[in-house]
């Protein structure tokens, strides 16, 4: 199940502080309205037979969801949204109401709240130290994580960050933990993950550069709109496999990076079991990372992008986002608390 937030166009174009909706895409043409499909089951006279003998005793909850991360952060509700798209695809007429078309609406950000995005790193890409003893890879995962405030969807404005003049993009998948996860071994990590979504993750490199010898949360990976996710977010039951999932990076439609499932140092069972330690809360993600076996000049984790640029991520499985970087900076907050 791929489910997203949603507006509808005439909603996009007149009503921005409308909130947006909740949809499970079922194809590449159709979206079902999960508020719509759920309210037509709840009144169904025939409920058992209405296809989400599940979702029956989760009446109230459901008739509650405003969000993905209602649907995301309860296991139950999951499973139970997943019988109600399941019913309708199969079992529906397409002219329902709550099926729509998929070029009458548009796809925000998937999840309204976010957590933190953890992103695994090579040291060597932290530190430009490729080939230098101290800067090999050690016994686990070091990075950086994203904070929420940096956190975007794909409508959002995309802006560099102040002062900086040396723009980097990575993308890779992000798994979306849906229950705590404290000190979980990587044979359990997958089973607190709720579900796969694509990550664009900007960095500014100077002065990520500058600051990163105190701090790996610098400014430099963390001003407003520096992590965009994907526009549809898909369940772990889809039976998605970020270890075997191909993810192509595209900058003014050139391909610019492959990365493939040999490229990785860790699983990403690997990657939750370790961020886990500092404990992951639902709705945090655990990147795939720039953390690669060989990083080298010729094979970068991260690629340079100018003002202007479009850029393009999409993961076997997943799906793909596409935003433009703009050409004004983001300003941040002055010592005074205004915007500088």
């Amino acid at each position: 199940m791929r489910l997203a937030h949603f507006r509808a166009e005439a909603d996009r174009s007149e009503q921005r502080a409308e909130q947006p909706r909740v949809g499970a895409l079922v194809d590449h043409a159709e979206l079902v309205d999960l508020g719509a499909a759920i309210s037509y089951l709840r009144g169904a006279a025939k409920t058992l037979e209405a296809g989400w003998p599940r979702a029956e005793r989760l009446r109230e909850r459901l008739g509650a969801v405003q969000a993905v991360d209602d649907v995301v952060a309860d296991p139950d509700l999951l499973a139970a949204a997943e019988d109600i798209v399941a019913y309708f695809s199969l079992h529906i007429d397409r002219d329902h109401p709550a099926f729509l078309d998929r070029g009458s609406v548009a796809l925000v950000s998937p999840l309204a709240q976010p957590g933190n995005v953890f992103v695994a790193c090579d040291r060597r890409s932290l530190t430009g130290a490729a080939g230098e003893a101290e800067a090999q890879p050690g016994p686990f995962p070091c990075g950086y994580f994203k904070l929420p405030s940096s956190i975007a969807g794909p409508e959002s404005a995309v802006r560099p960050a102040l002062h900086s003049r040396e723009l980097e993009v990575a993308a890779y998948p992000a798994a979306v933990i849906g229950r705590r996860a404290s000190g979980v071994e990587p044979q359990d990590a997958l089973s607190c993950v709720a579900g796969y979504l694509m990550v664009i993750d900007l960095i500014a490199a100077d002065v990520h550069a500058t600051e990163q010898a105190l701090m790996r949360t610098s400014l430099g990976v963390n001003w407003p709109g520096s992590a965009i996710l994907g526009p549809e977010l898909l369940t772990s039951a889809s039976g998605f496999d970020p270890d075997h999932a191909e993810t192509r990076l595209s900058v003014d439609q050139s391909v610019v990076r492959t990365s493939r499932p040999e490229d990785s140092i860790y699983s990403m069972a690997e990657l939750i079991a370790h961020w886990s330690l500092v404990g992951l809360e639902p709705l945090d993600m655990v990147a795939g990372g720039r953390l690669i076996r060989s990083p080298s000049p010729s094979k970068p984790t991260a690629l340079p992008v100018e003002a202007g640029s479009v850029i393009r991520a999409e993961t076997t499985g997943i799906g793909a986002v596409e935003i433009m970087v703009s050409a004004s900076t983001t300003a941040l907050p002055s010592p005074g608390g205004e915007a500088g």
